[in-house]
């Protein structure tokens, strides 16, 4: 839960043009970019799904196969950040 309102604090303060910085920095600019890569991830599933439809249609093999190969790669990567995040975190 502190993750979330520490983010929340700093990207309100970044949107207001307050200068604030947090006392967990790794922490939150892991976190930050694990949230950006889910929302990466989700967004690759969709293009995917669209990709799957048109080499469907043109039977262009293989395309669905590797797109779903790094799509997996940049979910592990966001599973990383917020391990290191929490370790991070207990550390400090």
């Amino acid at each position: 839960m502190d993750k979330i309102i520490s983010h929340n604090i700093v990207e309100t303060c970044k949107k207001l043009g307050i200068p604030y910085k947090s006392c967990n920095v790794n922490y939150i600019e892991y976190y930050s970019d694990a949230q950006e890569l889910g929302q990466i991830y989700k967004d690759l599933l969709e293009i995917t799904g669209k990709l799957q439809e048109i080499s469907e249609r043109h039977h262009i093999k293989g395309w669905d196969k590797l797109l779903k190969k790094d799509i997996k790669l940049i979910l592990y990567i966001e599973h990383d950040l917020v391990k290191l995040a929490h370790k991070l975190n207990k550390e400090e």
